[in-house]
């Protein structure tokens, strides 16, 4: 696997557990919340350099 594929990987498995914290029903702390935002930047940070 390349440095990109695990990059990927890595911000998609980001992504998905903090996503399943925001959709969960329950409140969410501030931290969660900007650890959710980060991943939604880190992930479109992957596919940007994926894209060129």
């Amino acid at each position: 696997m390349t440095l990109l594929e695990e990059d990927l990987l890595a911000s998609l498995k980001e992504l998905l557990e903090t996503s399943e914290v925001m959709n969960s029903g329950r409140n969410f702390s501030a931290d969660e919340l900007i650890r959710f935002q980060r991943a939604i930047e880190w992930a479109k940070r992957v596919i940007e350099l994926a894209e060129s």
